[in-house]
């Protein structure tokens, strides 16, 4: 098992690659509000997808809460709230101050397209977060 990258930025660019893995594998089913199912095709999130790819789970065992996980369980659902655009979220999870710049970390929070209406839309908002977060040194 791989550990998983403590910047939010690097951690989401991770979810990305491991995202595009699973959607390239017949073998998987994005379903952005399952962690990890195995139901003919495994269906997997965001960080359903971190879990079958980096985090080699089986493909015919479910996940159903990152709570398997303990050294990489804040990242997995940091993972979680960044998908939804809950940017303060994320940070929280992953015990981060809100960077300098921001009043409140509720400005962080943003609008992302729901993968089931528009992947690219969707990583294309989720890659934006992340060099957002990188600018930020994040």
């Amino acid at each position: 098992m791989e550990t998983l990258p403590e910047k939010p930025s690097e951690l989401i660019r991770v979810a990305l690659e491991d995202l595009e893995k699973c959607e390239q594998d017949p073998r998987y089913e994005i379903d952005m509000s399952t962690w990890h199912a195995p139901n003919g095709a495994c269906r997997v999130c965001l960080a359903g997808a971190v879990i079958a790819q980096r985090l080699n789970w089986p493909i015919t065992e479910r996940v159903i809460h990152p709570n398997v996980f303990v050294t990489e369980r804040r990242k997995l659902l940091a993972l979680d709230a960044a998908r939804e655009g809950c940017v303060s979220e994320m940070l929280d999870f992953l015990d981060i101050n809100t960077p300098p710049g921001f009043d409140h970390e509720w400005e962080l929070d943003r609008e992302i397209e729901y993968h089931c209406v528009d992947r690219k839309a969707f990583k294309a908002d989720m890659l934006q977060l992340a060099n957002d977060l990188e600018a930020a040194g994040l």
